[in-house]
């Protein structure tokens, strides 16, 4: 069976890792391209921490350095959450690598172009590089099958402020963009990930105690978030959303609820508590086209299988 193209942007952090190895370790599907975008970390760590990935797991696809920062803003990281390095502060010998390119936004087309109506895009970080792509090469919203964007949050409260998410608000002119750019998309949000793309620390534990070296790692990769959490006063659970973001792309299956609505993502000027806010117009306020796609609820059951499916567990 020839296998389905898809293609990667991501701001590799901790949970993006494990979404990448999910894609790579997939027999349905071949990654063919991967763009990086400041966001997690650094561009320059992101870039290095894609390449480790790739040769970790003897994987042939071109990893092209994309956008260092958000459209109109200065980048905030996310590094108190993934590691100086974007990998947990490990160990990891993260530098000496080289990318295929410096223009991760030629790529992004030109592959579009070369699977014409075939290619899968999944967003793992600021919207920055797609927001750019379709900026200057407009037409890969024709071209593009279908685009899957974690991001935003609508029912539960946002991992920046209370109603923002992320990627959402590290880049909120990228998503506003993107958002009423004419993609075929599917939005999955920080809330979902917090009823349905967790691990337990016993599910943790058995990752832990298991024989793959790489899902061992993987779950050190998390201690720094899990310090966070409970230095915080916050429920200790493993939330994971770029991996449930592409468990989605790979297991429609797994969704229980999605509609299509009209979106919109408050930009805010200033630093406001809503910059990057989601709106998802559920009931159907104000009688305009819908335009995304949005993940209600999905099923962890599956989302768990997905994981440990990846470590062949």
């Amino acid at each position: 069976m020839e296998k389905i193209p898809i293609y990667i942007d991501t701001d590799v952090g901790t949970d993006d890792a494990i979404a990448i190895l999910m894609a790579f370790n997939h027999p349905k599907y071949q990654v063919v391209g991967i763009s990086c975008v400041g966001g997690n970390v650094p561009i320059e760590k992101v870039t290095q921490n894609a390449l480790y990935l790739k040769e970790l797991m003897h994987y042939d696809t071109e990893v092209h350095v994309g956008a260092s920062g958000p459209l109109k803003r200065t980048l905030d990281t996310a590094d108190f959450i993934h590691g100086k390095d974007g990998l947990g502060d490990i160990g990891i010998k993260l530098s000496g690598r080289t990318p295929d390119s410096f223009d991760a936004i030629y790529d992004l087309s030109k592959k579009s172009e070369i699977y014409n109506g075939q290619l899968i895009l999944v967003t793992l970080g600021p919207l920055t590089n797609l927001a750019l792509c379709l900026q200057k090469y407009p037409e890969i919203e024709k071209r593009l099958k279908h685009t899957y964007i974690m991001g935003g949050t609508y029912q539960m409260p946002g991992n920046v402020t209370a109603v923002s998410e992320f990627n959402f608000w590290a880049d909120p002119e990228a998503a506003h963009f993107c958002i009423h750019s004419g993609l075929s998309k599917t939005i999955i949000g920080w809330d979902i990930t917090l009823s349905s793309g967790h691990l337990t620390l016993d599910e943790l534990d058995e990752l832990s105690a298991s024989n793959s070296n790489i899902a061992r790692d993987i779950v050190q990769m998390q201690a720094i978030k899990l310090k966070w959490l409970k230095e915080n006063n916050q429920e200790i659970v493993c939330n994971l959303a770029d991996p449930l973001a592409m468990s989605i792309m790979m297991r429609p299956d797994m969704v229980v609820d999605s509609d299509e609505f009209y979106c919109d993502v408050i930009i805010a000027e200033d630093e406001a508590d809503i910059r990057g806010m989601l709106i998802v117009d559920i009931n159907h306020l104000k009688q305009k086209k819908p335009n995304a796609t949005v993940i209600l609820s999905a099923k962890r059951s599956i989302f768990k299988e997905c994981i440990f499916s990846t470590f062949n567990l």
